[in-house]
Order: structure tokens, then sequence, then C-alpha cells
């Protein structure tokens, strides 16, 4: 039988994980707009919040992250009472973690239809991450864990896609911390309060002209 926890390690890092981000101060509001704009309208997002919500806010994150759950539990706090917020979720992890083992199998959840299910029980999970916590999580979420991990295997080269074209966008944007939102022409970087969020949003809304 072959161990599962070989898919979960399924693919090192590429080679462009690494690559430093463009300063942030070469990063005009306009280019943060186009990137916000292009990954708004990707085919096929990873979206939790409101699915048919006409105001993408965009999260790069790592499982890892405690102040990743924290803003986590916060946007879906607001999305929760806002219907036309749509999060758009972009697994960031550091590579050859933890968190890009959990950001690996929260993806290939998306190929049983529930990625949102993966995404929320991985936010929740207690404590640091290993490899048991993260499996019990997706099991205990009611995933099926076979296809899971078949998936994980039959599916690597569009995991590893996902992957390495969020990497490429966080750079573009001049991320260097995890997490960072991004909504219209406006980035959000740790620290981050509630209000921080609350006036992002505002400002996807109201897009200054």
């Amino acid at each position: 039988m072959t161990d599962r926890r070989h898919f979960l390690r399924l693919g090192a890092a590429t080679m462009l994980a690494m690559l430093p981000p463009r300063p942030a101060a070469a990063i005009l509001a306009a280019d943060v707009r186009l990137i916000y704009e292009e990954i708004a309208g990707e085919r096929s997002p990873l979206v939790t919040g409101n699915a048919a919500g006409m105001l993408p806010i965009i999260y790069f994150f790592d499982y890892q992250s405690t102040e990743g759950r924290v803003i986590n539990a916060l946007l879906q706090r607001l999305a929760a009472g806002d219907s036309n917020i749509r999060i758009l979720c972009k697994e960031w992890p550091r590579p050859g973690s933890l968190g890009e083992l959990a950001s690996r199998a929260a993806i290939a959840a998306h190929w049983q239809g529930g990625y949102a299910v993966a995404h929320a029980a991985l936010m929740r999970v207690p404590g640091d991450l290993d490899e048991r916590r993260i499996v019990w999580a997706l099991r205990d979420a009611g995933l099926d864990m076979r296809r899971l991990f078949t998936d994980l295997r039959d599916r690597f080269v569009d995991i590893e896609r996902r992957l390495r074209i969020t990497g490429a966008q966080a750079r573009d944007l001049g991320l260097v911390t995890r997490p960072a939102l991004v909504g219209g022409a406006t980035r959000l970087l740790p620290p981050v309060t509630d209000e921080d969020v609350l006036r992002l949003i505002e400002n996807a809304r109201h897009p200054q002209t």
C-alpha cells in the first residue's frame, strides 16, 4: 500500500518561488489595479465567501500563519454580512513547508467540489500544522480522502502550476510577507487591523477615478 504521506509531499517548490519580489516603491497603484483585475478575471478561481459576489477581494495566505487565520476569520465574517464580497484565495506557502502540504491538499480538494470546506478546515487547525493534523482536519470535514490523495497525485501538474502562478503574482505585486490582501489599487500587508481590512474593502468598492 502506498504511504499517504507520500502524496502530500508531491513536488518540490520551484526555483521561481524563491525569486525576490519587485521593490514595493516601484509598483504604481495602476500596476496593482491591473494585476487585481487580471486575477479577478481568472477562469475557475478558488473562492470562499460568496461565489457570485461582484466585489473580489484577493487573499494571499499561508496556512501556517496565525495572523493569516485571524484575517481569514474576519474576511469570512464580513462576507457573511455582505453578499457582494467574493474572496479569491491565493495559496502562498513557503516552499517545502507544512503550509505547502496544506495548500496542495486544499487545492486538490477542488476536484471533488470541496475547496471551501478544506480551506475552512485547515484554517481552524489548532496550533501548529503537522501532517497528521492536516489529514485529520480534512477527513473530519467530510472530504473523500481516497479521492483527495488520488487527485494530489494525478493533478500534480495543475497544482504545481497554480502555486507557481500565485508566487509570480505575489512578486509582481511586490508582496514580501504573508498574509496580504489586494482590493482595487490597494495592497494591505501585515500588521493588519480590522479597520485596515474594512478600509481596503471600501476602497475596492468605491475606486478613486
